[in-house]
């Protein structure tokens, strides 16, 4: 990790790659893989507008993933936006690598702008991905997380969001009142 974060954010932000590990066997493997390089880079920024994004690389014989994560120096943003990454991005791209190294590939990834934004389109129409997140979010009991990652999910499409929401019910994992207040927001 590397940054120019205050150490107890970049303290938080290992930690929670970790508490995520622990309920995603596929990032607990990224983790692990000693071909998959993860590097998480968490700036403080006063912005109002924060960058955020994960960049995916073939350096042989590793796969390089770098997250960028711009956050308030109070840590808002630092959960949510490394879950969005984690599971939208770096899933998707450990699972490219596994398959392609399983069959004695090397991964192929996105280089051009044009193909990294067209992937990016697709992963964030991933109900599956949005679904996991949010299970993740509701796992780790961290206060308002549940909701961030449902403004996210409907920031790209109300359908997933509702549908995440509606699991969330389904399942019992918020109750009816909650997600009230959630699709009130989504149908805005």
């Amino acid at each position: 990790m590397r940054d120019n974060a205050p150490a107890k954010l970049k303290g938080r932000a290992e930690e929670f790659i970790r508490a995520v590990a622990v309920h995603n066997t596929t990032i607990e493997a990224v983790l692990a893989d000693p071909h998959i390089r993860l590097m998480v880079l968490v700036d403080v920024t006063a912005e109002e507008t924060r960058l955020q994004n994960t960049r995916v690389a073939w350096v042989h014989p590793d796969t390089q993933i770098t997250i960028t994560l711009e956050i308030n120096d109070n840590g808002t943003g630092l959960y949510d936006g490394l879950l969005h990454e984690l599971i939208l991005h770096v899933v998707p791209a450990a699972l490219k690598h596994a398959a392609a190294v399983a069959g004695h590939n090397a991964p192929v990834y996105p280089t051009t702008g044009r193909q990294i934004e067209a992937e990016e389109r697709q992963e964030h129409t991933s109900q599956t991905a949005w679904q996991m997140a949010a299970d993740i979010a509701v796992a780790l009991g961290i206060d308002g997380l549940v909701d961030a990652v449902i403004m996210d999910a409907c920031g790209h499409s109300k359908l997933i969001a509702r549908a995440v929401v509606a699991q969330l019910l389904r399942q019992q994992s918020i109750d009816q009142e909650d997600a009230d207040d959630l699709l009130e927001v989504i149908n805005e």
